[in-house]
This record gives structure tokens, C-alpha cells and sequence, in this order.
């Protein structure tokens, strides 16, 4: 049974204040936007989606900093100190999406720096008002998800994507054993790299 984080409304209000100052430095840094607007022509209704997309990953990044009990650091998670680092260090990504959509990442994510990252599939649903579900749907290193994975385009985004079919996740089990697996992969991959450097 995967891990439940709820996200409740007090936690929720922050994650949309965070999404809010999120959005306002992806501006200032010139950050181009990879949300599928789909037929959205009104500036608006862009706004009003990618704040949505926003709120849904800082969600699935505070239900991670929960699971492994770690300090809820706003500061990093929607100010400049995160940006462009890794979603919740030491070495985690997070990808927050409908539960039955696949884990993917993008062509963009097959840098060195985020393959050695564990990525980890929230299945996010909102049962009440102002309240997430957050469901630990399981992980896998970016290295294997870009080794396994096919390379499709389902329309979720603009961009052909490596998509991973979910009976190939391995489940979270517990904070303990999967954070030092996850570094512990990590770890190898770049002891791996850097001998074909």
C-alpha cells in the first residue's frame, strides 16, 4: 500500500502562497513555461493554469519534505535558494500528477545532474475543499526511467517525454530505507559517470 500524505487546509493556503511567489521568480529569471495550455488564449485563464500546475507540484514537494520528515524549508522551495536545484534535497524529484498518469521526464531532464536524481511519483487528488490527497505512488532513479522508459508523446505537454509504465516503480517503503537507497544510487551513478568522463 503506497503512503498517504494529506495535505491539510492550513498546509494548502501556504503551498498556494508559495506557488504565487513561485511563479512571480520564474518570471524575473526568465523561466519559459513548459505548461500545455491546450486552446487557452486569454492571459488570464494562462494564469490562472499555471498557478493551478504550480500549487499541484509544490503539494507533491511538501508531501516528500513530510514523508522523510524534513524541514518544510519555504524559503528554498519558493524563493531563489531552490531554484533550478534539485525539488527536495538531498537527491529528490518530484512529480506531481494524476494518479493514473505515468512517471516521465522530460528530454530536458537527461543532463547528468538530474539522471542521478530519484524521482518520485505524487498521485495527487483533492477530496474536499482546500484539502490534498497525496499519494506515494512509488520512485525510480532518472538514469533508469531514461534507460527503461519509452519515449512518447501523450499530450500532457508539448514535448516528447520518456514515460515510465508504473509496474516498474519501486514502492516507497519507508523514509529510512528509501532515502539511503536513493543516495546510495546517486552516489553510483556518479562514480560511474565520471570514470567515462
Amino acid at each position: 500500500m503506497s503512503p498517504i500524505i494529506k495535505i491539510q487546509s492550513k498546509l494548502f493556503d501556504q503551498c498556494e502562497e508559495c506557488a504565487k511567489q513561485r511563479l512571480a521568480n520564474c518570471k524575473k529569471q526568465k523561466r519559459h513555461d513548459r505548461c500545455n495550455y491546450l486552446n487557452m488564449e486569454k492571459k488570464e485563464e494562462k494564469h490562472d493554469y499555471a498557478l493551478q500546475k504550480e500549487i499541484e507540484g509544490i503539494i507533491g514537494e511538501v508531501s516528500i519534505f513530510s514523508f522523510f520528515k524534513l524541514r518544510i524549508d519555504w524559503n528554498y522551495i519558493c524563493g531563489l535558494a531552490g531554484f533550478g536545484k534539485v525539488d527536495v534535497p538531498p537527491v529528490w524529484e518530484v512529480k506531481t500528477m494524476k494518479p493514473r498518469n505515468r512517471l516521465y521526464i522530460l528530454p530536458s531532464d537527461c543532463e547528468p545532474h538530474s539522471l542521478s536524481y530519484a524521482y518520485s511519483k505524487v498521485g495527487i487528488t483533492f477530496p474536499e475543499h482546500r484539502i490534498a490527497r497525496c499519494e506515494l505512488m512509488g520512485w525510480k532513479m532518472g538514469y533508469e526511467i531514461n534507460q527503461q522508459a519509452e519515449l512518447l508523446n501523450l499530450g500532457y505537454i508539448d514535448t516528447p517525454s520518456y514515460y515510465l509504465n508504473n509496474s516498474l516503480l519501486r514502492p516507497h517503503t519507508s523514509p529510512d530505507s528509501d532515502m539511503e537507497l536513493a543516495v546510495k544510487l546517486n552516489k553510483l551513478f556518479w562514480s560511474i559517470h565520471e570514470t567515462h568522463i
